[in-house]
């Protein structure tokens, strides 16, 4: 696949914590592997990419669900 040179692959939210069972079932069970397959062609094709963690003071954000 050939991506432009001014493209941007930009991948959203992605938490641990959205597989917390006590939070229900997935509709989206394949996402994680979709991601990586994108992230793994970006980086083939020589791609910068830029990744930002979100650090929480709290430490298990999810436990109020």
């Amino acid at each position: 696949m050939a991506i432009a040179d001014n493209s941007a692959l930009i991948i959203i939210d992605v938490q641990k914590g959205l597989a917390e069972p006590s939070l229900g079932l997935r509709k989206h069970l394949n996402a994680e592997t979709n991601m990586a397959a994108l992230l793994a062609t970006w980086r083939e094709q020589k791609h910068p990419n830029i990744h930002i963690l979100h650090c929480s003071q709290d430490r298990y954000p999810l436990e109020q669900f």
